[in-house]
């Protein structure tokens, strides 16, 4: 099979191929994945738009009927769309009439082939009759103000000012921190604060014993740049009991360096999902590509296994191998018995060569330590929570979640997690995208209602050495506009509020 980086590499071809901006022909790679899946009679999920735009210019009978059975064609999130996607709404619409919906200042999926332009290309044609919605109903007007003063950094000859219509109070604080750690625990204690009533203006003034109606956990979301920036502040939360929800991210169990534990506590618990064996069978040494393809296609989706992979006609180092995991399956099965999951889990991670002090393992170990013996439960929670999480407005937790994930969501409070350059703006993204990062940045921030808490970390070690700066974008809202400094306090009445250096 292919390398992590190849499939990689892959990937990112394949959605410059089916987004536009591709080279023309596509690398032979791509060639070779398309044969393929022509020759499986499948279609990737990102080649359907160009696969139906190439069928409609192919079949002129096929493509009048198409269009003649629209009357009204309605495109929302239109400053997201790609070359292709841009091209089917015109096709289809050719005879229609076409309504779309559209925040150019909005577009933040260029990684993905999205071009703001072709919204002006739309709105500039002469037939088109634009109405333009000035009046925002969900952020306080403070918070409005500095979005309206960051966005204008982008050029746009016909963007107007974003008008605030709510007289809803709000306020900005900015916290700079030593590490990410720090970081995380100023977010938890702030969140602390916020459920119990304390505002930025009780914390700024001294007046730290003035509480008003407090926050619910639901009411608040923490927005990061990237996924790998979610794993302190889950567990900043996680130490003090604080539910969360992390919307959009794979699990850390199912991280590459935990997965195999994973799955090997969903076989041993009883799971008879072929699915499942595959998975695991997939990341133990001695068993190669052609025995699993081989055990895919002779093998029913769920049944007893062991039994049926002893019929498949398999190689004796397979054979051998997998007996030995059904050993290994029992042995774990009679530890868990005799002293509970987390202590089995160390011969778990041996076996299937993770690393214990991997702090994904460590974190799985913690969680088995809940669970006792009850490898049933553990196995079901795991399941539970084995897909990516989709956002649950009704869930009362704090939600975690990236920038891109967050857009089209709403919450009274926001924390915006990173605010430093290299992150946002991200600088694996180079120089070219810093319009779009501003966009990004403008997401986030309009994403509040009420509160909107930024901090930045002066180190970042998984992101290079050296002290790092407050991003560019927090300089561009109004200095008079933020509380900068505000601590974490502890409650308590006459506490004195202490300013932070910031800049």
């Amino acid at each position: 099979g292919l390398s992590k980086s190849d499939r990689d590499s892959l990937r990112d071809a394949l959605s410059a191929c089916f987004a536009g901006s591709g080279q023309s022909p596509p690398p032979s790679t791509v060639r070779r994945y398309l044969e393929e899946t022509d020759r499986l009679c499948a279609i990737d999920l990102d080649g359907i738009v160009p696969f139906l735009l190439s069928l409609l210019e192919r079949d002129a009978s096929f493509c009048r009927k198409v269009q003649e059975s629209i009357d009204h064609l309605f495109v929302d999130e239109f400053q997201d769309l790609n070359v292709p996607q841009y091209h089917l709404v015109r096709t289809l619409g050719n005879h229609a009439s076409v309504f779309a919906i559209g925040d150019p200042d909005q577009s933040i999926y260029g990684f993905r082939g999205s071009d703001p332009s072709l919204f002006f290309r739309f709105a500039e044609e002469p037939s088109t009759r634009s109405i333009r919605l000035v009046r925002t109903y969900r952020s306080a007007p403070i918070l409005v103000e500095a979005a309206n003063s960051v966005i204008s950094r982008n050029p746009c000859p016909s963007r107007l000012p974003i008008i605030a219509a709510s007289d809803r109070q709000g306020t900005i604080e900015l916290h700079r921190v030593s590490t990410p750690a720090a970081e995380a625990e100023c977010i938890v204690r702030r969140i602390e604060e916020l459920m119990a009533g304390i505002s930025s203006f009780s914390l700024a003034s001294g007046r730290g014993g003035d509480r008003g109606a407090g926050h619910g956990f639901g009411e608040m979301a923490v927005l990061y740049r990237m996924a790998r920036q979610a794993e302190e502040l889950a567990n900043a939360l996680q130490r003090r009991g604080i539910p969360f929800q992390m919307v959009g991210s794979t699990p850390y169990f199912l991280s590459p360096a935990a997965r195999s534990a994973t799955r090997f506590v969903w076989v041993a618990s009883g799971n008879r999902e072929t699915a499942h064996w595959l998975e695991l069978l997939r990341d133990i040494p001695g068993i190669g590509a052609a025995t699993l393809e081989r055990l895919d296609a002779v093998l029913p989706l769920s049944g007893d296994f062991a039994g049926l992979a002893g019929t498949a006609g398999l190689p004796p180092q397979a054979e051998r191998r997998i007996a030995d995991l059904n050993a290994a399956l029992e042995r774990f099965r009679e530890q868990v018995a005799a002293g509970g999951i987390a202590s089995a889990l160390d011969e778990v991670f041996a076996f299937v060569g993770a690393d214990p002090a991997h702090p994904d393992c460590a974190r799985l170990k913690t969680l088995a330590g809940s669970f006792g013996s009850d490898l049933p439960a553990f196995s079901r929670h795991l399941g539970n929570y084995a897909a990516e999480i989709v956002y649950d407005e009704r869930a009362e937790a704090v939600s975690l979640m990236t920038l891109h994930a967050a857009k089209g969501l709403e919450f009274p409070v926001v924390f915006m997690a990173g605010c430093e350059e290299g992150l946002m703006p991200c600088s694996l993204r180079g120089a070219a995208s810093i319009q779009e990062e501003r966009r990004l940045f403008y997401v986030g921030m309009t994403r509040a209602r009420e509160n909107l808490i930024l901090t930045a970390s002066a180190t970042r070690p998984w992101a290079g050495p050296g002290e790092r700066t407050v991003s560019r974008f927090v300089h561009e809202i109004p200095e008079r506009l933020i509380i900068r400094g505000v601590p974490a306090g502890k409650g308590g009445k006459g506490r004195k509020a202490e300013q932070m250096e910031l800049f």
